[in-house]
C-alpha cells in the first residue's frame, strides 16, 4: 500500500505511462530511470521537483501533458488526434523529433530545435560492460522484439531469434540486446536502445492500431529522412543492416538542455 502510494506521488512529479495490465513496459520504466539518474548527477530527486511543476521525458506521451508541464524528450504518438493535446501551454526543453515540434508549434507553443529520445542516454548510466562481458558482445543470435500487441506474430518465427519481451525491468532487456546478433523490432523502444548501444535494428511497423508517426519522429530526430521499415519480422531476418547514427551530439543536447531548474538541488554551487 505505501509502495503503491509513494508510485502515485511521483507520477505527479514525473508522468510515464503504465500499462493497466500491471507489467511494466521498458520504455516508460526508463523514463523514471533516466530522470532519476540525470537528478542524481545533481544530488536531486523527483520528490524535490519545485511547487506543483509536472515533467514528462521517455514515451509517445503527449496527449497526457497538461497545461504547464515540461516536455523533456516526450513525443507525440501519432494515433491521437490534436484535440486529444487539451493543454494551452508547455515548458518545452527537449522534444523526440521534429514531428512533434510542428504538431505543438501549429497549436503555438514554442518549442526549441533540441531532439533525441533521452533512452540514447541510457548507455551512459548503464554501462555495457557491467551488464555483460565485452567478449559476448552481438555473438548471439538475432532478436525479435515484438510490440506489447504483436506478440502473437511470433508464432510463424523459426528457433533461430531470441525473443525479447518489452514487459521488463531496462537492465535485463538491455543485456539481452547486447548478447544480440542484431535487433528486429516493433517496439520503437526496442530499435532506440539498440541503436544506443551499437547494435543494428531493423524496424517492423506493428500490426496493431501504432502509425508510423512515431518512429519516423525518432528516426529523422537523429538526422535521418524518416523510418523504413520492413513489412513483417521473417522479412527483416535477411534485410540488409545499417550501422547506427552517433548519437553524441544529440545525448550532449539532452543533457544540457534537463530542466534541473525546476527542481529543488543539493549539490553545491
Amino acid at each position: 500500500m505505501f509502495t503503491d502510494k509513494l508510485k502515485l506521488i511521483r507520477r505527479n512529479k514525473l508522468f510515464w505511462w503504465q500499462p493497466k495490465d500491471g507489467p511494466c513496459n521498458v520504455g516508460d520504466e526508463l523514463s523514471r530511470e533516466v530522470v532519476n539518474q540525470m537528478l542524481g548527477l545533481k544530488s536531486a530527486e523527483l520528490m524535490s521537483v519545485k511547487n506543483t511543476k509536472r515533467m514528462l521525458a521517455i514515451g509517445s506521451v503527449m496527449h497526457f501533458a497538461r497545461t504547464g508541464d515540461c516536455i523533456w524528450g516526450t513525443g507525440v504518438n501519432g494515433k491521437n488526434s490534436a484535440s486529444d493535446h487539451i493543454f494551452q501551454d508547455l515548458d518545452v526543453r527537449a522534444v523526440r523529433g521534429p514531428l512533434t515540434r510542428g504538431a505543438l508549434s501549429k497549436k503555438g507553443i514554442s518549442v526549441p530545435e533540441i531532439y533525441g529520445d533521452p533512452a540514447i542516454l541510457t548507455p551512459l548510466f548503464y554501462d555495457q560492460d557491467l551488464l555483460i562481458d565485452r567478449a559476448d558482445f552481438r555473438k548471439g543470435k538475432p532478436a525479435v522484439i515484438p510490440h506489447m500487441r504483436d506478440e502473437a506474430e511470433l508464432s510463424k518465427l523459426s528457433q533461430e531469434v531470441e525473443v525479447i519481451s518489452v514487459r521488463q525491468k531496462p537492465a535485463d532487456f538491455i543485456r539481452q540486446i547486447l548478447l544480440s546478433e542484431f535487433v528486429i523490432s516493433s517496439s520503437l523502444h526496442g530499435v532506440v536502445l539498440a541503436e544506443a548501444y551499437g547494435v543494428p535494428a531493423v524496424l517492423v511497423l506493428p500490426k496493431s492500431d501504432e502509425t508510423q508517426f512515431k518512429y519516423d519522429d525518432y528516426y529523422q530526430g537523429t538526422g535521418r529522412d524518416g523510418a523504413m521499415p520492413v513489412e513483417s519480422f521473417e522479412t527483416a531476418l535477411n534485410s540488409e543492416l545499417i550501422t547506427p547514427p552517433n548519437f553524441y551530439n544529440y545525448q550532449r543536447g539532452l543533457i544540457k538542455s534537463f530542466p534541473f531548474d525546476i527542481f529543488r538541488l543539493n549539490s553545491s554551487k
